[in-house]
């Protein structure tokens, strides 16, 4: 028989198909697949831990939903992108994977009973930032639309929970992807969650004053919160042991207290000034004497000083009568034997 054989040829060029096929570097079919091979690569080349996906989902969410319906108690990274503000993503690893990772890397094997309950420390950031940042470089090199080749160079910046993240979210949807996955040959299973922002904001575009206007109204929302003043008087330490030993009708001796000498405190904290006690309309009120040269620097007004002392009253706003006590002391005191 002379001449090429036709089956013989069509089977050689299908040989050489599969041979060029088997060179080339695979790439996965989807973002889906993109994420699993790129979290399964992280973990064993970071760590050498192998995991296992078992479940993969994503929705798009708001930064309200991102906040308001994310888990708790687990470790949490913003992922900063150079030269845009706000945050282009967050990385979310739940107790159970952050286990795995700790265990791994100080012990080098994991344990059949994992402890998980407990507040996330700086300790867990840290071990647990070699996957994150590997993750970041797999996705990064997918040649993925959803995942941008700038991944490799974003920053991770730990977070203690979601509402501190809430601020620097930025005001677009976030995709979030949730994956469910088994650690190691264990029967041991964990959580990732993965958020990156559709759009991004740089600080070079902002030209119409967008930032400034956003830091205004931040700086506004701030000044209508309500603030709760206290005027203290005095305190009294006591032993636990005569405190269980009150009874209802009972007076505590507060030693000599001066009116010139009460406190306004926001939160446990003095502010600074000195206040008087006194009265308005038949009701306690206090009496700034003399804004602190601290509150002026910080440019409060400072017209409660004035030619005349101006006056906070509990619960009203028109001065305070200038009389404090009917015996006309300047600086009164109270009784030891009166209580509060």
């Amino acid at each position: 028989m002379t001449g090429p054989n036709p089956a013989l040829a069509r089977l050689l060029r299908k040989a050489d198909a599969s041979a060029e096929d088997a060179g080339a570097p695979l790439q996965p079919a989807g973002p889906g697949r993109a994420f699993r091979v790129g979290l399964l690569r992280a973990a064993d080349r970071a760590i050498g831990l192998s995991l296992t996906v078992l479940g993969l989902s994503d929705e798009v969410e708001s930064p309200d939903e991102l906040v308001s319906e994310g888990p708790v108690g687990w470790v949490l990274f913003g992922l900063c992108a150079p030269g845009e503000t706000g945050l282009a993503g967050l990385i979310m690893l739940d107790p159970a994977l952050r286990t795995a990772m700790i265990e791994v890397q100080t012990m080098g094997v994991l344990l059949d009973a994992a402890e998980s309950d407990r507040p996330v420390t700086a300790t867990d950031a840290a071990l647990s930032r070699p996957v994150v940042a590997e993750f970041l470089r797999e996705l990064a090199g997918m040649d993925r639309p959803e995942f941008p080749a700038a991944m490799a160079d974003w920053s991770l910046r730990p977070l203690p929970d979601l509402r501190a993240a809430e601020l620097m979210l930025r005001d677009v949807a976030y995709r979030n992807w949730q994956a469910s996955v088994q650690i190691g040959g264990t029967d041991r299973q964990g959580g990732l969650r993965l958020a990156l922002a559709q759009g991004a904001t740089t600080v070079e575009g902002s030209t119409d004053g967008e930032n400034e206007d956003w830091a205004q109204a931040l700086r506004s929302s701030l000044e209508q919160a309500p603030v709760e003043l206290e005027a203290v008087l005095g305190r009294l330490t006591l032993p636990l042991s005569d405190v269980d030993r009150f009874e209802s009708g009972q007076l505590l001796p507060l030693g000599a207290l001066s009116l010139a000498a009460v406190r306004l405190e926001c939160a446990g904290t003095p502010l600074p000034g000195q206040v008087r006690l006194g009265q308005m309309s038949g009701l306690r009120a206090v009496r700034l004497e003399r804004p602190a040269q601290e509150m002026q620097e910080l440019g409060r007004p400072n017209d409660l000083a004035g030619t005349s002392a101006g006056t906070a009253a509990l619960g009203n706003e028109t001065p305070a009568e200038p009389g404090v006590s009917a015996t006309g002391a300047d600086d009164p005191v109270l009784s030891s034997g009166e209580g509060l």
